[in-house]
C-alpha cells in the first residue's frame, strides 16, 4: 500500500531543498574552465575557495531540520540533525564534483581538492552542532 504525502512531508524536504540548491551553485562553478575561474591570485586561493564553499555545505546540511521547521513556524528545541548520513551525503558530492571536473576544460581531479571538501563538509557539520548545543544549554532570557 503507497504511502500518503501530505503537504507537511513535502515541507520537511525543504532543509534538503536549500542544501540542493547550494549544491546546484557548485556544480555551475564546477562547469567554469579553469582559466575562466574568479579566483584571487594568492597561494593555495583553490585550496581556501573549496574550504570556504564546502564549509558552508556542511553547515546547510547540519540545519537542514531547523530550516524547515522554521519556515513552518514550529518552534524546535534543535536546529541541527546529527547523523552520519547527511555529512556522507556532502562529502560523496565533493567526490562526484571532483569527478566533474575532469570534463571540463583546464580542470582536473584534485585529491586534495577533495580532501579540503571533505574537511570542510565535516568541519562545517560540527561547527553548526556545536553553536546549536551551545545555545540550548543558555538560559531563555
Amino acid at each position: 500500500m503507497p504511502r500518503k504525502h501530505t503537504g507537511r512531508r513535502i515541507f520537511a524536504r525543504l532543509g534538503w531543498f536549500a542544501a540542493l540548491l547550494y549544491m546546484g551553485g557548485i556544480f555551475y562553478l564546477s562547469s567554469i574552465p579553469g582559466q575562466d575561474l574568479p579566483l584571487p591570485h594568492f597561494p593555495f586561493a583553490d585550496k581556501v575557495a573549496h574550504g570556504i564553499t564546502y564549509f558552508g555545505l556542511g553547515v546547510l546540511i547540519a540545519f537542514r531540520s531547523g530550516l524547515t521547521a522554521r519556515l513552518l513556524g514550529n518552534e524546535v528545541l534543535h536546529w541541527t540533525k546529527g547523523g552520519w548520513i547527511a555529512p556522507a551525503v556532502g562529502v560523496l558530492y565533493g567526490l562526484l564534483d571532483e569527478i566533474h571536473q575532469l570534463f571540463t576544460p583546464n580542470r582536473t581531479f584534485d585529491l586534495k581538492d577533495l580532501a579540503v571538501d571533505i574537511a570542510g563538509i565535516l568541519l562545517g557539520f560540527w561547527a553548526a552542532r556545536r553553536w546549536d548545543r551551545r545555545r540550548r544549554a543558555q538560559p531563555a532570557l
